[in-house]
């Protein structure tokens, strides 16, 4: 709970939201729970008891009440909704585990900047948003980001190993227009 929600309640303002055992400022929280209720829905009764008892949710009336909650917290932030593109990528990398294992020097982010934080990045420069604002928020410099710029796009080239680059670009073609929807809002 926030200091906000903590002094609303003080003063008879929204009732506390039982979020289970979710981090309600954790923006990516809402999309591993989603994943998971859904998966446990898609699997059977006993799955989805179980994936709601993981959360601390009672029942989906009681995920229902969270997840409204939790997305009214994060509404505009484009951060939540870039989320959602981390956690799908994280899910489908560990499905894909069993069958193919990516090669290790394509799951090391360049500077530390990951694949839907380059999607982030280059949507707000599709936008029109000042490169040296961008780079700042990211902490690079126009060094490191053409560093950052020519790895990701040679791990998605064709030079690259196919099944990687097939993954990768398929991957980053939605998170970026994850990002363009996210950061053109502003």
């Amino acid at each position: 709970m926030g200091l906000l929600d903590a002094i609303l309640g003080l003063f008879g303002g929204p009732a506390k939201v039982d979020y289970g055992k979710i981090n309600p400022d954790d923006v990516e929280a809402y999309w591993r729970v989603d994943h998971d209720v859904d998966q446990g829905e898609r699997a059977g009764p006993a799955e989805l008891a179980q994936a709601l008892a993981t959360w601390g949710l009672k029942d989906m009336a009681h995920w229902e009440k969270v997840k409204e909650a939790l997305a009214v917290r994060h509404n505009g932030n484009p951060e939540f909704a870039m989320a959602a593109s981390r956690v799908q990528y994280q899910a489908q990398m560990a499905s894909v585990s069993s069958s193919y294992q990516m090669p290790p020097e394509y799951a090391t982010p360049p500077h530390g900047i990951t694949l839907d934080r380059y999607a982030a990045i280059n949507a707000r420069l599709q936008l029109g948003h000042p490169q040296a604002a961008v780079l700042a928020d990211f902490q690079l410099d126009a060094g490191r980001w053409a560093e950052v710029d020519g790895t990701w796009k040679w791990r998605m080239g064709p030079q690259a190993d196919a099944m990687a680059a097939n993954i990768l670009s398929s991957t980053y073609f939605g998170m970026h227009q994850q990002a363009m929807a996210a950061y053109g809002r502003r």
